[in-house]
């Protein structure tokens, strides 16, 4: 996946100039284990592995999360 953020967040100078680079560090953290945890428990592959996340899509509406199998060279036989 590929993801882009802006480059300084939105807020109170003084916590941004101070906090900034590790608010956006902590969210894309955040953001990413939710997305693999939400894949992995909306269904499985061939090898009963849960499924990963292959692209998230901020709508007006919420966020969207497209779950896929692994290729076949990155599978993980159980």
């Amino acid at each position: 996946m590929i993801c882009t953020t802006e480059e300084r967040p939105r807020g109170p100078a003084a916590i941004v100039d101070a906090w900034g680079d590790a608010l956006i560090a902590f969210a894309w953290r955040l953001l990413l284990t939710v997305a693999a945890r939400v894949a992995a428990q909306s269904g499985t592959d061939l090898d009963r592995a849960g499924l990963i996340p292959a692209a998230i899509r901020a709508t007006k509406d919420g966020v969207v999360l497209l779950p896929m199998a692994r290729h076949t060279f990155d599978r993980v036989p159980l």
